[in-house]
């Protein structure tokens, strides 16, 4: 592998000396489209993300994205080089995730180059992250989180549309066999029960990409639908501290609800927690989120790469909404907090004190 990148990087240092990349203003990075991974970035879009160049060549794109973007950036890669092909160029926004696991959005300029007899794909990367740009960031954060949940919606649809009818119509058609061998009979009856916890376990994994009740009812019964289902699961004493009604964007819902899921999922598989509280509540235009239960604890102390990989996908969560998630934990319990900015629109609406 590392002469491998050593060719790459020989093979780009023409055009690196032609056009200054290392000295660009914008950060750039330029991939092999075939192999989806970093041949060249520039210092500046390194450390942007909190890496150093030679940390980042010859790795998958995939290292800069958030999971929900991965499937994305999978099934639309081969798409894009078409368009590329075709136009020569390509303007879009692109969410990059650094190594701390803030995000960096941004607007990209991507074309195709060549290199000898090889194409290559370099982006231009222009920070829109600062409040100061022209997009808002709430504006930012519900175009890309409401990305997320299409993409979402459409891989949950797909699920049900061609995996789970495929499976039921195959379960039906086990159903109808009557041999008579009774070694036959008894495989056939084993098949069937796996086959029918297979479709009720995709079933459930459809409910959790997209729960479409979230739009339909809103956040504070989804919450306590969620707190309901913990209770039945674990034996354990509930308080919920919320209001009535809540009126925020669907983008805010949709995040906290789904860091609220996950907080909660953590608790069932590892706090060994008797005693858990949610309070949500709002303070000087903003969410407060607050989660504790009386477990045995995490270890936050651990690198990123052993830890819970929920924990960071909630901070990533939140960081796009431009909130600020803490986590505190010791071997009597766990509290993690949430604070998130509501929009001013909205603040007029929100509970009165």
């Amino acid at each position: 592998m590392a002469k491998d990148i050593s060719l790459k990087k020989n093979s780009l240092q023409n055009l690196v000396d032609m056009v200054l990349l290392d000295n660009a203003q914008d950060d750039v990075i330029v991939l092999d489209p075939d192999a989806v991974e970093i041949v060249y970035i520039n210092k500046k879009a390194a450390q942007a993300r909190g890496y150093e160049p030679e940390e980042l060549i010859g790795t998958s794109l995939h290292i800069l994205h958030t999971p929900d973007s991965v499937i994305s950036l999978k099934k639309n890669w081969s798409k894009s080089i078409r368009i590329l092909e075709r136009k020569g160029f390509n303007i879009g926004t692109i969410v990059h995730v650094c190594k701390d696991g803030s995000i960096i959005i941004s607007e990209c300029l991507s074309r195709l180059i060549k290199i000898g007899e090889k194409k290559y794909v370099m982006a231009t990367h222009k920070n829109i992250s600062d409040d100061n740009n022209q997009i808002g960031t709430s504006e930012r954060a519900a175009a890309y989180v409401n990305a997320q949940e299409q993409e979402r919606e459409w891989i949950s649809m797909e699920l049900h549309d061609r995996v789970i009818q495929n499976m039921t119509s195959i379960l039906h058609n086990l159903d109808s066999f009557c041999p008579k061998d009774t070694d036959t009979k008894n495989a056939l009856r084993n098949i069937s029960e796996q086959l029918s916890k297979t479709i009720q376990e995709t079933r459930f994994i459809t409910k959790e990409l997209y729960p479409s009740a979230l739009e339909r009812y809103g956040l504070i019964p989804m919450i306590k639908d969620e707190l309901y289902k913990l209770e039945q699961e674990m034996p354990c004493e509930i308080d919920l501290s919320a209001p009535g009604k809540l009126t925020i964007p669907q983008y805010l819902s949709s995040t906290l609800y789904r860091v609220i899921h996950e907080a909660l999922n953590n608790i069932k598989k590892h706090s060994k927690a008797t005693k858990i509280k949610l309070t949500l509540d709002t303070q000087n235009n903003q969410i407060h989120l607050t989660i504790t239960d009386n477990g045995i604890g995490l270890n936050t102390n651990l690198p990123d790469t052993k830890r819970p990989s929920g924990i960071n996908i909630m901070r990533q969560r939140i960081s796009i909404v431009g909130g600020d998630l803490v986590i505190k934990s010791s071997t009597k319990g766990t509290t993690l907090k949430v604070i998130a900015n509501i929009p001013e629109e909205y603040c007029d609406e929100l509970p009165k004190p």
